[in-house]
């Protein structure tokens, strides 16, 4: 009867620990694939392939040079993608932020052109944080706001890789 009892007790620790790793290892590109049906940005998606960037939006655009990354701007749409070029990164190769100022985009109901007390209320409703002055996070999405008066001018939303948060460039 005792080894019974123990070893139901180690089946269920085991279980509960696959569990607890399954949602440590996911949650990011849970809650990525959460933000991303929740935008619309010319049919790009955060951690999308480079190559699937490039076919939609018809060509390289201008190339932007980075540390630890690099990007691409489409002035006619008024996008700027940025990508991970870290092998270790989960977004290795794969879009890791967005940043627009064409107000026929949106990010989770903000876009460029909205009052500022709209889009902090949108993500103060969303739980979003404010760790710095207009720099928003929510576990592994950041969202940057740029101000021109009381007005939202630009938009930047992220895929923050915590496995890289040590890393310099």
């Amino acid at each position: 009867m005792r080894r019974k009892i123990t070893f139901g007790i180690l089946i269920s620790l085991l279980f509960i620990s696959i569990i607890i790793f399954v949602i440590y290892r996911y949650y990011p590109l849970m809650q990525t694939a959460k933000a991303n049906r929740s935008m619309d940005i010319a049919g790009i998606r955060l951690l999308m392939p480079l190559d699937e960037v490039l076919l939609k939006m018809g060509g390289e655009g201008e190339y932007i040079y980075g540390m630890g990354g690099f990007g691409h701007e489409f002035k006619n749409e008024k996008i700027k993608v940025f990508f991970s070029n870290d092998p270790e990164s989960r977004a290795y190769n794969r879009v890791s932020s967005i940043e627009i100022e064409n107000p026929e985009h949106h990010v989770f109901d903000m876009k460029p052109g909205d009052s500022k007390d709209k889009a902090v209320s949108t993500l103060n409703k969303l739980n979003f944080e404010e760790k710095e002055s207009n720099y928003y996070e929510k576990g592994d999405l950041f969202i940057v706001l740029t101000f021109e008066k009381d007005t939202v001018k630009k938009i930047k939303i992220g895929f923050l890789d915590r496995l890289l948060k040590d890393r310099v460039y």
